[in-house]
């Protein structure tokens, strides 16, 4: 564009220009540097000096160092702890400042021309003085976006302001406010945010806010005000109303109300009874909350027309029920807080807000939990604390995959289902302490995320070995104030264990086999508060607390020697030493293994016993009696030791070991170098021993050993001394120094060589007449029982059974039961008894037309081993089934067999049932569909007898008959 095309527009730039250039060059003439300041700090910033005026004990010294100020660019200054309260009109006159900031300092009085001059201050606050009212020197600053007068003294707003026509934002939070008038802020029309809270309002004038047509945020929070009429209408850019903490009961204004731009409503601490519903202008609320407003009805439509609300806080109130319609069908609500209400069910209310993401209905009434959250799939918060729910179901949770973090504590949950947690593939933490809680039920396996479980404070007695099975990354476990005695195995899935508390239970012992092979990442292990024993089942968590592992302070419950004493303070030597019921003249031990249980280890070696102790120490796993004096056993070792594992006897003078006298538990025996003659083949048929040995002693090698010749040829892994098993010289036999196991029959038992060859010709003899008998009998089985049976042999000798008479026939059962329930007989029941090889008759499959029913019935019945009746309500209606029966019965009657087999369906009413099936029922036992083993049963009852399917004459008259 040229000058000479619009000459007047050329003017106006160059006049522009030219302004721009000269405050150009006043700005260049501002000093920028700082001056040598005593009581205050000055920096340069890049859009300033920055001065702070801090502990300043005089107005002198602060007058003297505003002085050197003059005509210096201050970005902001600021006094803070600054003895002064009143500030003069001389100290700002040349100095430019943008931002001032007076804080906690005792000002109390402005003089009036003491901002005259001051154009470029944009930032007032004054924090912590001690204003009494509003200061009328304000009024001169002519560009003040921003004033802030907090935490002062200031009672009333009058038309102090109306002067300030450029503010954006005003604070007078935290003062004593009671009174506003009307006109306050008339001429504010360009404010934006107004704050107020922490005054003592009561009333809010009805045109106060009229005219601040650009207000975007209102602070009222913890006033006193009781009503806002209308005092809010005509606000078309009000987008945030913070009213908490008053006494207003009329909210339904704001509901009602033409703020169309309102996003966030908070009101919590106020006095309402109702919720009524929103719209039709201000819908397009986001944040929404109502705690602790005595609310006690929701509106069926309360939120309907609030489509983008994503925050709604109801908590602390009186609510009992929220229909599902009080939402927006396409509702985009996120949060959702509802604790500490009366609502007793879940059903339906979050049947529209498939996007929530937290819910939280704590502290409630609710009783059950079963599909109140199916439509919640992408729900990741449940907060369900402290309601009244008894119980979870399986697959409550199933839909609710995305879930991270489920809290379900302080609720009165007694039963867990197995798959009550299925579906929680994402979940992160589980909390379901401060129930009565007996078991876990293996609910909580199969939580590929889970990381922190707490069920602490329940009624949980054992911890199984697959409670954690396939949780990867648990990490942290509270399990404290339960009634655990065994964790056995508990841990071993578990290899991310960083941090577990197992206090204040009933634990005597924690196995090392209860926790997963590598320990690396266990850093708290806290069970104090447990009855434990210490013994050297507790050794590895001595060597885990010298290594950092923190443990409390846990003390020492027994054995009798350590009670009291804190576990810390053990030895190993303390641990592994156990003198409790151990005899005098043996040493007793503790020792580890993968066993749960304790193991004690008694020695009593080369103690010069003649007789074993009278008294063992409980738990008792070894015995050495090697090197002593012992003749015979009596039954002690049966009587107090009787969980014995190892025991070992070399050494001594035994000659004989009944098994009587040797515990059932033992495994391992060592009866090397006693006096025993006679190998122990009834000991070694008594126990389940995995290993003995028997080397060392004076074996006759008798005949009668033989048979433990061949024991231990095919037990030769027990034996495992086995070559050195010697013949004694006291034999006196050609055997006597002779390798054992080298021995045959031959050599052992020489005279019942000799006996075998002579009767072996006559049992020869014997087995060829008994076999030529067997091939007769066979080939003319059928001809010699007629033949008995013509004599009236066969009633005493029981020569003809029910197969017998069954030979020829053709179906194993036949099923009677009416056409009404053909679906439920060919989908339930016919399929299994078939897929154990049994061939049915049925009316249907095995009938042809043309005959009589009479007939087919008489026919079906007799040409099957069995009459299986299925007695429902439909079976008691029909004439025709209830004549299968009669026909059935007559034939079990004429062939003294019992052929019926009666399955009872429905409960059937004894006045519906005919009488003679009545009393057929009550003398013979029959069968309920669903009962504990019922198809065992069933099957049992049953005879097995290979047939084909045959087709059998009837008619259709018999199919019409039976619907």
């Amino acid at each position: 564009m040229s000058c000479s095309g619009t000459r007047a527009l050329c003017i106006v730039l160059s006049v522009v220009s030219l302004s721009c250039i000269c405050e150009s060059k006043n700005w260049r003439r501002v000093n920028t540097t700082c001056p040598r300041l005593e009581q205050c700090d000055c920096r340069i910033l890049q859009a300033g000096a920055t001065v702070l005026c801090q502990r300043v004990k005089s107005d002198v010294d602060l007058s003297g160092e505003l002085a050197k100020l003059q005509g210096t660019m201050i970005r902001r200054l600021t006094f803070s702890n600054v003895q002064v309260d009143t500030l003069p009109s001389s100290w700002f006159r040349n100095i430019t400042v943008v931002v001032l900031m007076i804080n906690y300092s005792p000002v109390r009085l402005i003089e009036d021309q003491a901002f005259f001059g001051v154009k470029r201050l944009k930032i007032i606050e004054f924090v912590k003085t001690r204003f009494a009212t509003v200061p009328r020197a304000l009024s001169a600053l002519q560009q003040l976006r921003d004033l802030r007068i907090q935490e002062n003294f200031v009672t009333t707003i009058g038309n102090e302001l109306q002067s300030l026509r450029t503010l954006v934002t005003l604070s007078f939070s935290e003062n004593q406010i009671n009174f506003i008038k009307e006109s306050a802020f008339a001429t504010l029309k360009n404010l934006r945010k107004l704050r107020l809270q922490n005054n003592r309002l009561e009333y809010l004038p009805p045109l106060l806010f009229k005219d601040l047509t650009k207000l975007e945020v209102v602070d009222l929070h913890d006033n006193r005000i009781k009503t806002v009429h209308d005092a809010f209408q005509g606000l078309p850019f009000l987008k945030e109303i913070y009213l908490y903490g008053n006494a207003i009961t009329d909210i339904d204004k704001l509901a009602k109300g033409d703020l169309k731009s309102l996003k966030i409503l908070t009101a919590d601490n106020n006095f309402m009874n109702s919720i009524l519903d929103f719209g039709p202008i201000n819908i397009k609320i986001e944040t929404l909350r109502l705690r602790n407003c005595g609310i006690s009805y929701i509106h069926p439509f309360a939120f309907r027309a609030l489509e983008k609300l994503t925050y709604l806080d109801v908590a602390n109130n009186k609510i009992s029920h929220i229909n599902g319609s009080a939402f927006h069908r396409a509702s985009g609500l996120l949060y959702f807080s509802g604790g500490t209400n009366n609502i007793i069910s879940l059903a339906g209310t979050f049947s529209r807000t498939r996007k929530l993401l937290s819910l939280n209905v704590s502290y409630n009434v609710i009783d059950d939990v079963t599909d109140a959250f199916t439509q919640l799939v992408v729900l990741r918060k449940l907060m369900l604390r402290n309601n009244r729910i008894k119980y979870i179901r399986d697959g409550t949770f199933r839909n609710n995959g995305n879930l991270k973090y489920l809290d379900l504590a302080e609720n009165r949950i007694e039963w867990l289902g197995k798959r009550a947690f299925s579906g929680l593939v994402n979940l992160d933490l589980l909390s379901i302490s401060d129930n009565f809680l007996l078991h876990l039920n293996g609910s909580v396996s199969h939580m590929p995320q889970l990381r922190i479980l707490n069920f602490s404070h329940n009624a949980i007695q054992t911890l199984y070995g697959n409670d954690f099975y396939n949780d990867p990354e648990l990490t942290f476990i509270y399990a404290y104030g339960n009634n655990l005695s065994t964790i056995e195995g508990a841990f071993q899935t578990s290899p991310k264990l960083r941090s577990l508390h197992i206090q204040k239970n009933n634990l005597k012992t924690l196995p090392r086999t209860s926790f997963p092979a590598s320990l690396q990442r266990l850093r708290i292990l806290v069970f104090d508060g447990n009855p434990i024993t210490c013994d050297c089942r507790m050794s590895w968590l001595l060597r885990m607390a010298q290594h950092g592992v923190q443990q409390g302070s846990p003390v020492c419950e027994g054995p009798p020697p350590l009670r009291g004493r804190l576990f810390h303070n053990m030895t190993k030597e303390d641990l592994t030493r156990w003198p409790t019921d151990c005899f005098e003249s043996c040493a007793c031990y503790c020792y580890e293994d993968d066993s749960p249980e304790q193991n004690i280890y008694v020695n009593c070696s080369n103690a010069h016993l003649m007789r074993i102790p009278k008294y063992f120490p409980k738990g008792t796993r070894i015995a050495d009696f090697s090197g002593n004096q012992l003749e015979r056993l009596d039954d002690t070792l049966v009587k107090k030791a009787p969980s014995i594992e190892s025991l070992i006897l070399r050494n001594n003078t035994l000659s004989i070991v009944e098994p009587a006298v040797v515990p059932d538990s033992v495994r391992h025996l060592n009866l090397r170098n006693n006096k025993l003659t006679r190998l122990p083949l009834d000991l070694v048929e008594k126990l389940n021993l995995t290993s003995i040995l028997l080397a060392g002693n004076p074996w006759h090698c008798k005949c009668e050993d033989y048979a433990f010749r061949q024991w231990a040829e095919a037990n030769s892994y027990m034996v495992q001394d086995a070559d050195e098993i010697m013949c004694s010289l006291q034999s006196h036999t050609p055997e006597a120094m002779k390798p054992f196991m080298k021995l045959g029959q031959k050599e052992l038992c020489p005279s019942a060589t000799s006996a075998l060859l002579l009767y072996g010709a006559h049992v020869l003899v014997f087995l060829a007449c008994a076999l030529t008998a067997s091939t007769a009998y066979l080939k003319y089985k059928r001809e010699i029982k007629v033949w008995l049976y013509a004599r009236g042999l066969c009633s005493r000798l029981q020569c003809i059974k029910e197969d017998d008479l069954d030979d020829d026939k053709l179906f194993d059962v036949f099923l009677s039961f009416s056409s009404k329930d053909s679906n439920w007989a060919y989908n339930e029941l016919i399929p299994k008894i078939e897929s154990h090889g049994f061939s049915i008759c049925t009316y249907d499959r095995n009938f042809k037309g043309g005959y009589l029913v009479q007939d087919i019935i008489h026919e079906a019945v007799t040409s099957s081993r069995r009459i299986l009746l299925l007695l429902t309500e439909n079976f008691v209606e029909s004439e025709w089934c209830r004549w299968e029966f009669r026909v059935a019965h007559h034939r079990a009657l004429e062939d003294n067999t019992n052929r019926l087999i009666v399955v009872l369906v429905d409960e059937v009413t004894s006045d519906a049932v005919d009488e003679e099936l009545r009393r057929y029922m009550q003398v013979t036992n029959f069968l309920r569909w669903g009962e504990s083993h019922f198809w065992d049963k069933l099957l049992y009852s049953l005879p097995k007898k290979d047939s084909q399917r045959r087709l059998i004459p009837s008619s259709q008259e018999y199919a019409s008959s039976h619907l």
